[in-house]
């Protein structure tokens, strides 16, 4: 399924990041009409632009097209057919970057696009297999000297012909100089982002304020990412209609009624709660309980009609409403080794006092 692209994802240049660099990337729109899951066929326009085709809705590379409207898909694609015309006339060709920073929180999409953006460079001839890698900081940093550089390497070797995908890239550099080997991941990743670039588009993901850290830990991070893309968080109203697509590919049909109780909730969250949901993820495991909840519900039918097994129904969602209102078993704030330690002496001191008085009633029974 295609995630929501809309205008949450805003192109940003290296100066929004605190970061100094020649050439910036100015902001752009992206196309509105897009809908989820749809593709786009409002501006046949575009998928030419993008790959010289006139059928939006079968092309693979218009599936993306609100957000390569007026983006980084379609000025990758100019600098792609100027390369071929180059070519034609014997030109001589010039090896580009396309590394790219996405920055935002969980759920908003960024794995989605970085697999989409994989398959669309190889349809355009950049990448030679369009496949995506992903990995973290486990992946790329080992815990021995000298072990760290060559395990970056066989990540970028196994990613050679498509995305190597880096999320939470900024923890490579959160414990710099603190007998941490993330900084020797982080060196040989430049030198390597340089010499494979010919196939190759490395894609570091993380938290907003935390990749600036990240982008300033090696100098030459900035000059080997050239593309700055920011995923926003989703709006109740983009969340809904990713709700309504995850149900229509299941086979499920959404009540009013029950996107009703979801809006409201989503409407009457708090900060927190809105913090910790994780936009697109939240909304699908809100969307696997309702699953569940409906499946508990007409489990006990004898006869099942395709109606019933294909409604999720207000019930089904006054359901979820109640479980996810059970309050939290709260957590004391004191140290549990401190509360366990002066439990245990009030027991060890107990005990005695009472075994004292046993013996000193016995002692005077006898004595009488």
């Amino acid at each position: 399924m295609i995630s929501a692209f809309s205008s949450a994802h805003v192109l940003r240049s290296a100066h929004d990041f605190g970061i100094e660099q020649e050439e910036s990337i100015s902001e752009s729109k992206t196309n509105s009409s897009c809908s989820v899951n749809k593709f786009c066929s409002s501006k046949i326009s575009c998928c030419k632009i993008c790959c010289g085709c006139s059928d939006s809705v079968s092309c693979k590379i218009c599936c993306i097209c609100s957000f390569c409207c007026g983006s980084i898909v379609s000025s990758t694609s100019f600098c792609s057919q100027i390369r071929k015309l180059r070519k034609q006339y014997n030109l001589p060709e010039m090896e580009m970057s396309y590394h790219m920073v996405f920055t935002g929180n969980p759920g908003t999409g960024k794995t989605t696009v970085a697999r989409l953006v994989a398959e669309i460079y190889k349809e355009l001839g950049l990448l030679s297999k369009g496949t995506l890698v992903e990995t973290d900081r486990s992946g790329l940093v080992a815990g021995y000297i000298g072990q760290t550089a060559l395990k970056v390497k066989e990540v970028i070797e196994s990613a050679m012909g498509g995305v190597l995908f880096i999320d939470e890239a900024y923890s490579l550099s959160s414990n710099l100089g603190v007998n941490d080997f993330g900084g020797e991941a982080i060196d040989t990743l430049v030198k390597l982002m340089e010499d494979k670039r010919d196939d190759l588009v490395v894609i570091a993901a993380g938290y907003t304020e935390e990749m600036k850290g990240f982008l300033k830990a090696n100098t030459g991070l900035v000059s080997r990412f050239n593309k700055f893309i920011e995923f926003q968080d989703y709006t109740n109203q983009e969340l809904i209609e990713i709700l309504n697509a995850m149900a229509e590919e299941a086979g499920f049909h959404l009540e009013e009624e029950t996107v009703a109780i979801i809006q409201n909730y989503l409407e009457t969250r708090s900060l927190e709660e809105v913090v910790s949901f994780g936009n697109a993820r939240g909304i699908r495991n809100i969307f696997e309980k309702l699953v569940v909840n409906q499946a508990n519900r007409i489990v006990e039918y004898e006869k099942l009609t395709l109606d019933q097994l294909s409604s999720i129904t207000a019930e089904d969602a006054a359901s979820w409403k109640r479980e996810s209102k059970k309050p939290r078993k709260k957590t004391s704030t004191k140290p549990k080794v401190e509360r366990s330690r002066t439990s245990t002496k009030e027991k060890v001191v107990e005990k005695p006092n009472k075994c004292l008085k046993k013996r000193a009633e016995i002692h005077k029974l006898q004595d009488a």
